[in-house]
């Protein structure tokens, strides 16, 4: 096994991803514990624009990323059959995006313009993924 730290199992809510890059926002973590025994962690993910605090997921995973223009956030949100799905916040329109294809467990390491790059099951049968958010078929939509 070969994972960089923050991954599925070992992320905190003091890890500098957290913060957009542009400094103006910020994710945070509550409530969060293994899924499973061994398995990855999740718990509610809350966001803070322009001082009011919005949930953003009750039942996520993590790490997040940020895309480099600080206008969406990805991270892997948990489903009631302990998959996971891509969700992303978007800053500019206050929405939450739940897309519908499922995965083992979600190791997002990227997102540029639109690209969701990352590793499905980073430590069993480990499969490389490209998400394009514009291409992909959306579940359902939320706003904040």
């Amino acid at each position: 096994m070969d994972i960089t730290y923050p991954n599925p199992w070992d992320f905190t809510d003091s890890d500098l991803n957290l913060t957009s890059p542009d400094g103006k926002y910020k994710v945070d973590y509550e409530n969060f514990g293994e899924i499973a025994m061994g398995s990855p962690i999740g718990g509610r993910y809350t966001i803070t624009i322009a001082n009011k605090i919005f949930i953003i997921s009750d039942w996520a995973s993590g790490p997040v990323i940020w895309n480099k223009e600080s206008t969406k956030v990805a991270f892997p949100s948990w489903t009631k059959n302990r998959k996971q799905k891509v969700t992303v916040a978007d800053i500019d329109n206050l929405t939450i995006t739940i897309y519908k294809l499922e995965f083992r467990v979600l190791h997002i390491t990227g997102f540029t313009n639109n690209i969701i790059t990352g590793i499905d099951s980073p430590i069993y049968k480990a499969k490389e993924i490209i998400f394009n958010i514009e291409n992909e078929v959306v579940e359902k939509t939320i706003l904040l």
